[in-house]
């Protein structure tokens, strides 16, 4: 496997390291090393705004907590699976197969820092590290907003166990 181009040398010298003996085919590692390094600017980023003035960021607790929890999921789901969510993932993945209840299955492509976005918009439970941490953030930097947020993409996503669920009964009853 080599790797990527364009990668910053440091980053380049340290994937080599770790793709010795590693065998595996088309993966980007040192891609996946520079989106570990923004997320973690990132992180850092937002908690700084979060605790702008205060000794510490609002922490979501009880049912908002809950609340946050699903609209993450919800959102993960947007972007990394629904038709919408196409236009997100287009630069960096090819059109997979269309599934049940308006999600499709894209596929990365390309090589080095394409692929590894492509990975994680394609990945529910990768793209959802990032759209936790914009929640909770979020909630400290502006409560009142995500919050709303929160509630559309929460009563979406239990809307979306209704529909599943009323789908599941009537093919059950045919």
């Amino acid at each position: 496997m080599e790797t990527e181009a364009l990668l910053p040398e440091p980053i380049e010298k340290i994937a080599k390291e770790i793709e010795t003996g590693y065998e595996a085919e088309n993966v980007p590692l040192g891609s996946y090393l520079l989106l570990m390094g923004a997320y973690s600017l990132f992180f850092a980023g937002l908690y700084k705004a979060s605790s702008r003035g205060r000794d510490q960021f609002e922490k979501p607790k009880g049912l908002d907590l809950a609340l946050l929890t699903i609209a993450s999921y919800k959102f993960s789901r947007v972007i990394t699976m629904s038709f919408i969510g196409s236009a997100v993932r287009a630069p960096f993945t090819k059109r997979g197969p269309s599934l049940k209840a308006g999600e499709v299955q894209d596929q990365a492509r390309g090589r080095g820092l394409q692929r590894a976005i492509g990975n994680m918009v394609t990945c529910p439970f990768c793209f959802n590290v990032w759209s936790t941490t914009l929640f909770v953030f979020g909630y400290s930097i502006s409560k009142k907003l995500t919050t709303q947020v929160a509630y559309v993409l929460s009563i979406a996503a239990a809307g979306d166990f209704l529909h599943l669920g009323y789908r599941n009964v009537r093919e059950l009853s045919r």
